[in-house]
């Protein structure tokens, strides 16, 4: 008789099978895996419906079969005979295998799937030999291929065990660590470890050809900070170079006809006291004796007259006819007492004014040129204190310095006095230290100033403003010269005048 229980569809990951019995589906709901996406309808139903629980929902399905004692009644076992094959299991009514049963473990690897043990009892016996083996679950794995369909003729083929893929690759703990250590280790040593740094600083000598330079101050600053503090002092010298050349204009304009004058004067009474000595000198040796027939007495008259022709103004209009006269005592006498007194006085007159004038000047300008005269060494090749140092440090007695320096790029300041009769030298030469190698540099005369291709300053640099600089420095010197020139006119009369009466003594 035909069974009126309700008839169901499964769908179990997108493929769908069916009708079925409600036992013919919870047995493959049973069978499928946890992670299976399960949807069923009932026949003539479009609706699919998702599995919400299990056994409750397997339960409820039983519950809606019709009490009907055929289809209700549990099979009767029976015993078989000797050589006697065993009754067909029937096609519509599946063995009632446990709706709660486990997953199947994974194949042996023999090929022949493992049949789990259901816990068959005298109410669940066993199916009879010859009896359709149920189709074993699928692991899905997230793959969409169908469930193989059991034929009703004969045995189910063996399927083939679902090789899952194998785990992401995890990185050890311990890995990452050494790993991390490995990185912090190199960043260390190629950007933090200070790396020993090789000096030495040597100069030319006339006597030894080159010797070490002892006592030599230096800092290090590291690229960035030299190329700042280099951008600072460049517009400290631009600004001071202006300055300096407006004041050296302004004050050439006020004295140089002043100094043209002065020295004029200084230069015609330096002569005129050296005219004197002469007059009074010759007029003393002529004195002690004359032989107009001797040579070297013509020759001294000679010389006595050339000097009394300059001195002549400051000895009076007599001097000049007692040369005549043959009175040279005379005129010695008058060479020594009132003839320097009148060229001092004259001089003193003479030059008094324009020697106040140029000394004004001169302490005009004094603050600005005495500033000007080592002002471009000291903005050049003195690091202010505010400037970050890498490094600093003394040159010790054989010339060598080691300063202690991450890698990178650097510029070393220095400087070294040769003495009173040469001009100091100094340094700002770039270079640079690599991690892990023998790092060295070298100052000497072949990279002073800018004359290497890594000095920080260039002549192109500071060129205009050093020229600016060294105007005022100029216009002073030729003020103090022209007062110097003075000075030493006012000796050489003092002195000129002491020697003839030393000479006189004799």
């Amino acid at each position: 008789m035909e069974s009126k229980a309700s008839r169901y569809h499964l769908e179990i990951n997108g493929i769908a099978e069916g009708p079925m019995t409600a036992r013919e589906l919870t047995w493959k709901i049973g069978a499928a895996g946890a992670d299976d996406v399960i949807l069923f309808r009932r026949e003539g139903s479009a609706d699919w419906l998702p599995l919400e629980g299990n056994k409750e929902t397997l339960n409820r399905l039983l519950s809606d079969e019709p009490e009907d004692g055929a289809q209700s009644a549990a099979p009767k076992l029976k015993l078989k005979k000797r050589d006697e094959n065993p009754p067909p299991f029937p096609s519509e009514a599946p063995p009632p295998f446990p709706m709660d049963a486990p997953p199947p473990p994974p194949a042996d690897g023999t090929g022949t799937p493992f049949l789990p043990d259901y816990g068959y009892t005298d109410d669940n016996p066993p199916p009879p030999p010859g009896a359709p083996s149920a189709p074993m679950p699928q692991l899905s794995m997230g793959s969409s291929a169908p469930i193989p369909q059991l034929s009703q003729g004969g045995p189910a083929p063996a399927p083939q065990p679902t090789v899952p893929p194998p785990p992401p690759a995890k990185v050890s703990t311990v890995l990452v660590a050494s790993l991390v250590l490995s990185l912090a280790i190199a960043s260390y040593i190629f950007f933090f470890m200070k790396q020993d740094v090789a000096g030495s600083v040597t100069r030319s000598s006339s006597t030894t050809g080159s010797r070490e330079v002892k006592g030599m101050k230096y800092v290090v600053l590291t690229k960035s900070s030299a190329a700042a503090w280099k951008a600072s002092a460049s517009d400290k010298l631009t600004a001071f170079g202006n300055k300096a050349k407006s004041d050296a204009d302004a004050s050439l304009g006020r004295v140089k006809p002043l100094v043209e004058k002065a020295d004029d004067i200084a230069t015609k009474y330096a002569a005129g006291a050296k005219a004197m000595f002469l007059t009074g000198a010759n007029a003393k040796i002529l004195s002690l004796g004359f032989n107009s027939a001797n040579k070297s007495d013509i020759k001294t008259l000679r010389t006595l007259e050339a000097a009394a022709e300059i001195a002549a103004p400051y000895l009076g209009p007599e001097a000049r006819g007692e040369i005549e006269k043959n009175r040279f005592g005379t005129v010695a006498n008058a060479a020594g007492s009132e003839g320097f007194a009148n060229l001092r006085k004259a001089f003193d007159e003479e030059i008094r004014e324009l020697e106040t004038k140029l000394a004004a000047e001169l302490t005009l300008i004094r603050p600005v040129a005495d500033e000007a005269k080592d002002f471009a060494d000291k903005a050049m090749y003195v690091v202010p204190p505010d400037v970050s140092v890498a490094a600093s440090g003394v040159s010790d007695a054989l010339g060598l310095f080691d300063p202690k320096l991450t890698p990178g790029e650097y510029v070393l300041i220095a400087a070294a006095e040769h003495g009173v009769e040469a001009k100091q030298s100094q340094w700002a030469v770039g270079f640079t230290v690599i991690p892990l190698a023998e790092n060295s540099i070298k100052l000497n005369d072949g990279n002073q100033g800018g004359k290497a291709p890594t000095s920080l300053w260039k002549t192109a640099d500071t060129q205009v403003a050093e020229r600016n600089i060294a105007a005022i420095t100029a216009q002073a010197a030729r003020i103090r010269e022209v007062a110097d020139k003075i000075e030493s006119a006012r000796r050489n009369i003092e002195e000129s005048n002491r020697e003839l009466l030393r000479l006189y003594e004799k």
